[in-house]
């Protein structure tokens, strides 16, 4: 059987918001970071899959986010052999949360894909459940 075309897993990680959202009606990938303490001021930056000036896809969503969560942490001059490794432990956990958070949204659901930073926390909140009960995850 010969079936060409795009999976719905492509067309949220390569598509165009637009066109997700025609398959995903709900989908919204927000990323905040508040810096400031006036609580005038929602948020001191602020990417979202609908703004329209980028593909608001999952991938470009993950590259542009990665990189902010990075900003501002500490990482000292390590070399592996002849290359240089411009990461720490904590740049890694903060990846790999990231990636968890994007993968095992429920795309179809109604609440957004939310990744918050301040000086305080990073918080990562995805629709979705568990897959096991908590107790069996610790």
């Amino acid at each position: 059987m010969n079936i060409s075309g795009v999976t719905k897993a492509g067309l949220l990680m390569f598509g165009d918001a637009l066109d997700i959202r025609d398959h995903f009606p709900n989908y919204y990938l927000d990323y905040l970071e508040k810096y400031t303490e006036d609580k005038a001021v929602r948020y001191d930056n602020k990417i979202s899959s609908n703004q329209g000036t980028w593909s608001g896809n999952i991938f470009d969503f993950f590259m542009t986010v990665n990189r902010k969560l990075s900003e501002g942490l500490d990482i000292p001059f390590r070399l592996q052999g002849k290359q240089r490794i411009d990461e720490n432990r904590m740049s890694e956990v903060l990846r790999e949360a990231l990636i968890n958070t994007l993968i095992h949204a429920d795309y179809t659901g109604t609440a957004p894909v939310k990744i918050k930073k301040s000086p305080q926390e990073f918080v990562f909140i995805n629709p979705g459940d568990m897959r096991r009960p908590l107790a069996l995850a610790k």
